[in-house]
């Protein structure tokens, strides 16, 4: 800043009656000493930044114009100036320092002659201009209290600047920062299970992004083991480049009883359980049977509760499959097919059975047949006689102990005979038993 000597303010008391009655002393505020430049004055602030304040130093003094029959002295031993900023030219700000400026007279001041001047003070203007080159004004006003009041006087500093952008220049010496945004419903080891978008943050602090590839938004609608999608982007600190991978499956596992054929009779109780399948991100969990027991009779099993490794459950259970379970309890001993009944021709004997759950025998079975083929087997079996029942009894039978029962009559063939009894159940299945008969006279 380059603080020029020339007047910033003029304060003129002329005319002024003192209260002794003598002629008034008539004191100028001015610069310089010289009365001609007391009007518009000019601050030049040479190379100065845009929007930045820039502090100028400025010079005042008092210098006498009238020195007639001096009685009294109007500003006493000093005076006290204050300077307002009363506007300034569009693009410029200005502000004074509000703090008052003291010039202090000297001793001889009133006996000395016109054009005497006392020391100068100094006082602070701080400018601030938008752009330029600027050439402009800042009006303000100097006000001085002496013996007879008040005095004041507007002036107008024209300033001048060359004003430059002093923005510090920046340099970018890194790639823009790139954050992939995944929006989706997220299940379990990373995989979606639902429609997934995938959208970019690009930013870079530094520089403009200059370029970017494969930064628009995207969305995954189809199921995938692993679709990437890429964004790269540049500016003046490089390339960047981020990839994520996703991984989508909404469909839900399926699962099928396993185990047990549909329509079969198990005698004892046969290991059901279930098996999952999931086309994409692989079985978790298989799923629970239902429907399955360790009672004899009628089944009827489903699975549920199949997870996936995304999360999917099975969304409806499987496919029943239906079977009986007939643990046969007490067959007579013939029954086994190792050994043989000895009986005569003509000879009623009775076959009885039996199974575990004697509570449900009555709904196992809804029918039985009794079939016999010629068999080769019977020398080769021990055999124990068999007793005769009422002739004519030769029907399925449910006994009060809760065992079936039929009767079968011999033939007047001799011979051995293959005897099957083929059960049918009252859910559809069905099983058979067979048994070893010697028809002999003897």
């Amino acid at each position: 800043m380059r603080c020029t000597r020339q007047a910033l303010a003029s304060l003129t008391a002329a005319g002024l009656l003192l209260a002794s009655g003598g002629v008034a002393v008539a004191d100028t505020l001015v610069a310089d000493g010289d009365d001609e430049l007391a009007g518009v004055q000019s601050l030049d602030l040479g190379e100065v930044c845009a929007d930045q304040p820039v502090p100028g130093t400025v010079a005042h003094w008092v210098r006498k114009v009238s020195n007639t029959t001096v009685n009294q002295n109007n500003y006493a031993n000093a005076a006290v100036v204050t300077f307002t900023v009363v506007d300034a030219s569009a693009g410029l700000s200005a502000e004074m320092d509000t703090s008052p400026a003291t010039v202090t007279l000297p001793a001889t001041w009133r006996t000395s002659t016109n054009g005497t001047v006392s020391d100068s003070v100094t006082s602070t203007v701080t400018l601030t201009a938008r752009e330029g080159p600027f050439t402009g004004t800042v009006r303000y006003r100097a006000s001085a209290p002496f013996s007879g009041g008040v005095t004041s006087n507007e002036e107008t500093l024209q300033v001048s600047a060359d004003v430059v952008d002093c923005t510090p220049t920046v340099v970018d010496t890194t790639p823009p920062e790139i954050t992939p945004v995944v929006t989706g419903p997220l299940g379990q080891s990373g995989w979606y299970t639902g429609d997934v978008t995938v959208a970019w943050q690009v930013t870079d602090a530094e520089s403009a992004v200059s370029s970017s590839q494969g930064c628009d938004a995207a969305t995954v609608t189809d199921d995938t083991a692993g679709t990437t999608f890429t964004c790269t982007a540049s500016s003046e600190g490089g390339t960047s480049a981020e990839s994520v991978t996703i991984k989508r499956d909404a469909t839900p596992p399926t699962s099928t009883v396993t185990g047990v054929q549909e329509g079969a009779v198990y005698g004892t109780a046969p290991t059901v359980g279930c098996e999952a399948v999931d086309n994409l991100s692989g079985v978790a969990l298989h799923g629970t049977p239902t429907g399955a027991s360790l009672t004899a009779g009628p089944k009827e099993v489903t699975c549920d509760g199949a997870r996936d490794v995304a999360g999917n459950e099975q969304a409806a259970a499987s496919p029943a499959v239906r079977y009986t379970l007939a643990p046969i309890g007490s067959f007579n001993a013939n029954f086994d097919g190792s050994s043989v009944l000895k009986v005569k021709p003509n000879q009623a004997i009775p076959l009885k059975w039996a199974f575990n759950d004697g509570t449900r025998n009555h709904a196992l079975l809804s029918s039985a047949a009794i079939s016999s083929v010629a068999s080769t087997r019977c020398a080769s079996a021990e055999g124990t006689d068999g007793s005769e029942v009422a002739a004519g009894a030769s029907r399925l039978q449910l006994l009060p102990d809760s065992s079936y029962q039929m009767n079968w009559k011999a033939s007047t063939t001799t011979g051995c005979r293959a005897l099957t009894v083929a059960m049918t159940f009252a859910d559809g299945g069905s099983t058979s038993r067979t048994m070893l008969v010697q028809i002999s006279a003897k």
